[in-house]
């Protein structure tokens, strides 16, 4: 916490636990990190920035991320599809089953193509 948005010259890498770390920008910006091995290839996935992401919210997301690993997928892939919006109804989705349901009851000048 006092290193947050203040001048930092030190290490820009700090090692928390189980292959999270910290990286700290010469500004003050601090990045948590996870690090790991796929494929006997070194990686790093960007987690979140401080404090955005706290450090036990970090930690609990360690163990998903470590069994992506132990089952051979990229932690990069898994993140990616953890955090996106696919199959989730969108807007789009909602106007059509509104209009679908309820179009017929509407005036003609208040449904548009």
């Amino acid at each position: 916490r006092a290193i947050n948005g203040k001048p930092y010259l030190e290490k820009p890498e700090l090692a928390d636990r189980d292959g999270l770390s910290v990286r700290i920008t010469p500004a003050g910006t601090i990045t948590w990190q996870y690090r790991f091995r796929i494929d006997n290839q070194p990686g790093r996935l960007t987690l979140g920035r401080y404090p955005d992401l706290k450090l036990a919210d970090a930690r609990k997301l360690i163990p998903e991320l470590r069994n992506s690993v132990a089952n051979n997928i990229d932690p990069r892939v898994f993140w990616k599809q953890r955090n996106t919006f696919a199959g989730q109804t969108t807007l789009r989705d909602c106007c059509e089953q509104f209009l679908s349901a309820r179009s017929a009851a509407l005036k003609p000048s208040i449904v548009a193509t």
